[in-house]
């Protein structure tokens, strides 16, 4: 009874984890459906939104309301943003250089920036001069703010083609001449109208400076044509590739589509400018005026719009329904808590309320796992894919097998408490260290080519990685192993250690082994050759050659019970250098898996491991233990 209390307790703090939202003036429930291509996918509105200001913030929500109403008011009402303190700068050397005063929080808004935006772009400017190998930190987050600031006006400016402006407000007169339906237009409203306005001016004398002077028509045509050149010259400098492409154009049958956005859909004079703009606009009017009938009448409409066009061109459509539904489980936040609460509760075992607690941790980490895999599974559902293709997806793939692992120790001896152990702090750690691979935007990136198989993620990249699960845990074990020998002399339980190490050992090669081999007929439909001594190539083979040195070690008797756990817990390191470690070498054709800002925490990584081994041997040398 006293286990099922205490898992319900942290099963409730886990279920109430989402953050409190203040409340908003329409419902977005609609708006979170729109299909946005952004990075080459198509995704909801709300993962935009939540990657955009994590992108800006580091936070997915701000002011405790949710990031798709700050996304709302950023696109409709940008004004009501102004304020907002979305920017992150953790540079002061970047505050001081644009004359901005520095934040407590670091923190800072659009109206902070624009004040030192003059600044801010000749420093980003000089900065876009250099190679990017060749910047300093500094220029570097110059760079970054800039490109953050640039983005946001971009989002703020995908509407402003439908909104009303002094620059294309006409009398009554041109109003009942154009058959405008207000006086008051926006570029939109007077764009479809060129070409009546043009036959219109081509009526006048041009040689009667009276007749032209002071003429609206003409002034609209002017203004017309001065807020598309100032786009396009801001465009042309600053690479316009931040405005919100929703509208699907030039599909292309079972293949895919073109997605602009409103200010493209101008530029290029597409056939579909006028009801895609209207649509628009029409939405963009029931937000301000806060009518949520036609804000969510409109929003159906232009979806039904957009997935017409994709069903009839035989375009898988977005699986918007799951990522919403994952995006409101997080998943892997959940999942991180539970193994949070599961590896609390193992550890308290071992001082009090022994088995109560240990069955406590083994139902949170399977709640967990449980939690872990249905985000996996959502995951494969959207992307229409393997699970595993960067360095995010790896950690949480080799987390959840890593549990795996766990429970099963769990289920084939109920007694020992390292299944549960096992399984709470592998998950934990590893989802952990997402965190960081997460921390930037959208972790469903699109294959690039050379990964674009299904069938070889499906085999090689799942087998490696399964073997990268299999030596860590064995890894886990070893530790494990090396602090019970100094407090246990049960001999049975110390050969049973060493089995399971060795079974665990046996499994991770066995995969290591087969994802190599596989890999290497891969690489040879690819690039013409089985094998080419790349640095990838030779990370795997260094996992293989150093637990089959273990194992051959072992049964000559050159190592016993310690030296095996030791070479297990090096064996973790041998799997973190493979894993991600010779991404810093910057070199070989697996350069999808390159990443930046891990060198220092894979020196700390191999300098604690060292640290342990030589306090356990010095500590087991001490009580004589040995073998």
């Amino acid at each position: 009874m006293r286990s099922l209390i205490l898992t319900i307790a942290c099963l409730i703090f886990c279920l109430s984890t989402n953050p409190a939202q203040a409340k908003q003036k329409l419902d977005l429930q609609e708006f979170k459906k729109i299909t946005i291509v952004k990075d080459g996918r198509m995704k909801p509105m709300e993962t935009y939104a939540k990657n955009l200001l994590l992108r800006f913030s580091g936070k997915t929500s701000i002011e405790r309301r949710p990031a798709v109403e700050w996304l709302a008011e950023l696109i409709f009402q940008p004004e009501q943003t102004y304020d907002l303190k979305v920017f992150l700068i953790n540079n002061p050397e970047v505050l001081e250089a644009i004359g901005v005063e520095p934040d407590a929080h670091r923190k800072y808004s659009f109206n902070e920036l624009k004040l030192g935006m003059e600044k801010l772009i000749d420093y980003a400017s000089t900065a876009m001069t250099k190679e990017e190998k060749d910047r300093t930190n500094l220029e570097k987050e110059f760079l970054r703010v800039f490109f953050n600031f640039h983005a946001m006006v971009q989002v703020m400016n995908s509407t402003l083609v439908t909104k009303k402006h002094e620059d294309f407000k006409v009398s009554e007169q041109t109003r009942n001449m154009l058959q405008l339906e207000s006086k008051e237009n926006s570029l939109f409203n007077i764009l479809i109208k060129a070409n009546e306005i043009g036959s219109l001016l081509e009526s006048l004398d041009t040689r009667n400076s009276f007749e032209l002077e002071g003429n609206e028509l003409l002034g609209l045509s002017l203004n017309l044509y001065s807020w598309i050149e100032n786009h396009n010259s801001y465009s042309s400098l600053f690479n316009d590739k931040e405005s919100l492409s929703i509208f699907p154009v030039a599909c292309k049958q079972g293949k895919s589509c073109s997605w602009l956005s409103s200010w493209d859909l101008i530029l290029e004079e597409n056939s579909g400018i006028e009801s895609n703009l209207k649509s628009l606009e029409k939405i963009s009017r029931a937000y301000i005026s806060a009518d949520q009938s036609s804000f969510d009448s409109e929003i159906k409409k232009f979806k039904q719009d957009v997935k017409s066009n994709l069903s009839k061109n035989q375009i898988r459509p977005p699986q918007t329904q799951v990522e919403l539904f994952y995006n409101m489980l997080n998943p892997f936040l959940k999942a991180k808590l539970l193994y949070g609460f599961a590896f609390l509760a193992i550890m308290l075992s071992f001082v009090c309320f022994g088995k109560s607690l240990q069955l406590s941790s083994v139902i949170l980490s399977t709640l967990g796992f449980l939690v872990h895999l249905l985000g996996i599974a959502c995951r494969v559902i959207i992307l229409n894919r393997p699970p595993v293709s960067n360095l995010f997806e790896t950690f949480i793939f080799v987390a959840m097998i890593s549990v795996m692992l766990g429970l099963a120790l769990c289920l084939l001896d109920r007694q020992s408490k390292l299944g549960p152990l096992l399984s709470s702090v592998s998950g934990l750690v590893l989802l952990l260290i997402s965190g960081k691979f997460a921390a930037e935007g959208d972790t469903m990136e699109v294959l690039i080519a050379v990964l674009n198989s299904n069938f070889w993620l499906s085999t090689h990249v799942i087998c490696i990685t399964i073997g990268y699960a299999g030596v860590f845990a064995a890894g886990l074990v070893g530790h494990y192993y090396l602090i019970k020998r100094l407090s246990s002399i049960d001999e049975l339980e110390n050969k049973r250690l060493v089995g399971i190490m060795l079974g665990i050992l046996g499994f991770g090669l066995v995969f290591s082994f087969l994802g190599t081999m596989l890999g290497g007929i891969w690489a040879d439909q690819s690039w013409g050759r089985f094998w080419g001594w790349d640095p990838k190539e030779n990370g795997a083979l260094l996992i293989v050659l150093w637990t089959s040195i273990l194992f051959h070690a072992r049964l000559s008797g050159m190592i016993k019970d310690i030296g095996l756990a030791i070479g297990a817990v090096l064996a973790d390191a041998v799997v973190i250098t493979s894993w991600f470690g010779i991404n810093l070498l910057g070199v070989g054709l697996h350069s999808y898996g390159f990443t930046q800002g891990i060198a220092i925490s894979l020196y700390s990584f191999y300098a604690i491991e060292l640290i342990f081994i030589i306090i356990m041997l010095v500590l087991l040398n001490r009580k004589q233990i040995t073998k």
